[in-house]
């Protein structure tokens, strides 16, 4: 059975009139396209200025991530081959919540999932765990953890790709200061922020538990290698005189803790 019910509606029903319409045009949108070339000899140029501080055999964490950040093995390969050249005793941590299933192993196949990530690819090992230590509490009332295989080595390397957040807007968003506080904090932290973020703004959560991260004494963070993308999905190289904000913001003190910071735009 076909039921061939007609119906004729005018702009009265519809209650808009077409020169009630906005005028529509075709747009094209041009966007700028800073391109670093070669992003290995960016990583070792950004690096130089505080490899000098490292002393052999100094277990240094660095950090991976669940995102799918262009260029992301080759940049934390460099990384670590610089710091192995400087005499230290680089691993890479899983910094990524409760990413993987809240597991080790599962943050581990992550890493190889997503990057192409493991121990030989990388050029050192991972350590993979769910163990945290709380290292303070915001005025808030928020625990602030830590991976404990950073909390626990001579110093971090917090390696993040720094970009607008989906869901607020603050300062300091997706970047350095979230893999600290949820990236780093495990599922403790990452599970914690999120249910702390139905009556405190996520913002704030992200800057006041960054401040004590940096702050403290432990972990030891040597410094940080911010990423960032242009509008093609390649990554982009900016001035290293650039002073905005992609770690923590000036009110934190951050530059007084980092004995460098470490800008790749």
């Amino acid at each position: 059975m076909q039921n061939h019910t007609r119906f004729q509606l005018s702009h009265a029903h519809a209650g808009i009139n077409a020169g009630d319409a906005p005028a529509l045009f075709k747009l094209r949108q041009h966007f700028p396209r800073p391109l670093e070339e070669d992003v290995e000899n960016a990583v070792r140029r950004e690096l130089a200025p505080f490899l000098s501080t490292i002393e052999a055999g100094q277990r240094i964490a660095v950090t991976g991530s669940s995102r799918g950040i262009v260029n992301f093995l080759p940049v934390v390969r460099t990384a670590v081959a610089e710091l192995k050249a400087a005499g230290a005793q680089p691993f890479v941590v899983p910094g990524m919540g409760s990413h993987g299933g809240a597991t080790a192993q599962g943050q581990m196949e992550v890493l190889a999932n997503t990057h192409g990530m493991t121990p030989a690819s990388v050029g050192c090992s991972i350590h993979s765990s769910m163990e945290v230590v709380q290292i303070g509490t915001t005025a808030t009332g928020f625990p602030v953890y830590q991976d404990k295989h950073c909390h626990d080595a001579d110093g971090v390397l917090v390696i993040n790709r720094v970009k607008p957040h989906t869901g607020f807007t603050e300062v300091v968003e997706s970047g350095l200061c979230k893999m600290l506080v949820i990236g780093l904090g495990k599922q403790s932290g990452a599970s914690t922020i999120h249910q702390q973020a139905l009556r405190v703004d996520m913002g704030r959560m992200i800057m006041d538990a960054s401040r004590i991260i940096v702050q403290a004494g432990r972990p030891k963070l040597l410094g940080g290698l911010a990423l960032v993308e242009n509008a093609f999905k390649e990554t982009a190289t900016r001035p290293y005189s650039s002073k905005k904000e992609c770690c923590c913001a000036k009110r934190m003190t951050c530059c007084r803790a980092y004995p460098s910071m470490i800008w790749m735009y």
